[in-house]
């Protein structure tokens, strides 16, 4: 009896002890680890394209604006946003005019945060483009300004906006092509010479810059084609400055953009069916209703066999040679709505003259 005691009593010990042991080195093993910051890894300094792309967008960036218009719809308000730019230091804007839509006023976010209420003091249809004006508190900075007609397909290309409302937002690319013909809608002529980019743009860059490696502007971000749900795909367009250049100074001046007769014309198509030497820019649109319909224009198209079935080229405006689509806008430039003006063009080889009143592209706004 004794001897079952006293082993009963050992066996109790050791399960004691054991345990206690045992439940020490689960409690250890149960501890997290030390933990501390990793040492960092140092480095001189940013590469040299690095910190040009950086000075680009701190010089760029004041020069950019984010624009918020109230639209009406079924009796409800809708918000919707876009980009824009300063065009001057008179405190004039420039952005998409279907940023702007139909609304005479908008709300301008500056790049400190500053919101002026802006006036819409003009548009041009034709080109997607329309300018606002605000009387700034203090002074603003306007952007620098390129060209486009001598852009190449491959140089370095910049966009600033406010993507998704995300304002100061830096998207790089590269010019993908150049020349395209941008529809505007079905029923006005589209925008001659646009500028293809792989930029990322994406709702809310409308009206934004499209700049170069040295920070001017060589475009109006404009358009994408986009995926079923809205978003950028690689392949963005803008409107050249060439263009934007001729068309703000009007709408500044008189509320209108320029004088037009309701054609689209194609420097590409020019090109293939002319030498260099040549003068003549190829019709490829007409818009309804235009002067240029009345007058019996007829564009160059391609029929069911895909063959090219010839139209009419433009040569003269007044016995000023026309060469290009810039060649016919300034050439134009110079007359106002109700001017009648010679045309000289010819159509499988024979040359006719004809008298064409012009439109006006867009009226003053009251």
């Amino acid at each position: 009896m004794a001897d079952t005691a006293r082993f009963s009593w050992r066996a109790v010990l050791l399960s004691a002890v054991l345990g206690g042991g045992l439940g020490y080195v689960m409690f250890t093993r149960t501890q997290p680890p030390e933990a501390a910051s990793r040492i960092v890894t140092t480095r001189p300094g940013l590469y040299a394209d690095e910190l040009e792309t950086v000075d680009l967008f701190k010089n760029a960036a004041p020069s950019v604006v984010y624009i918020n218009v109230d639209r009406q719809s079924n009796g409800s308000t809708i918000r919707s946003a876009g980009s824009g730019f300063v065009w001057d230091d008179q405190g004039h804007i420039v952005t998409n005019l279907h940023v702007v839509g139909e609304s005479d006023t908008a709300e301008v976010h500056d790049d400190q945060g500053t919101v002026y209420k802006a006036d819409v003091i003009g548009l041009a249809p034709e080109n997607d483009i329309a300018v606002l004006q605000v009387q700034p508190s203090r002074a603003l900075r306007p952007i620098p300004v390129g060209t486009s007609s001598d852009l190449q397909v491959g140089q370095k290309v910049f966009a600033i906006g406010n993507p998704f409302g995300l304002s100061r937002t830096l998207t790089t690319g590269i010019v993908s092509a150049v020349g395209r013909a941008l529809p505007v809608s079905r029923d006005e002529r589209p925008i001659e010479n646009a500028i293809q980019t792989d930029a990322a743009i994406n709702p809310g860059n409308s009206g934004g810059p499209l700049l170069d490696s040295y920070g001017r502007l060589i475009g109006v971000n404009t358009a994408i084609r986009s995926s079923p749900n809205g978003t950028n795909v690689g392949v963005g367009f803008a409107v050249p400055v060439d263009t934007v250049n001729r068309v703000v100074p009007e709408l500044i001046r008189t509320g209108r953009g320029r004088v037009t007769m309701g054609l689209t014309v194609s420097d590409n198509l020019s090109r293939m069916i002319r030498g260099p030497n040549e003068i003549g820019v190829a019709v490829i649109g007409v818009v309804p209703g235009s002067a240029a319909e009345a007058a019996g224009f007829i564009p160059w198209r391609q029929n069911e066999f895909n063959q090219i079935v010839p139209g009419d080229v433009i040569g003269k405006v007044n016995d000023t040679p026309i060469a290009s689509a810039a060649d016919l806008d300034e050439a134009l430039r110079h007359y106002k709505p109700g001017d009648a003006v010679k045309i000289t063009f010819w159509h499988a080889g024979r040359v006719y003259d004809k008298k064409v009143m012009l439109d006006s592209a867009m009226k003053k706004r009251q």
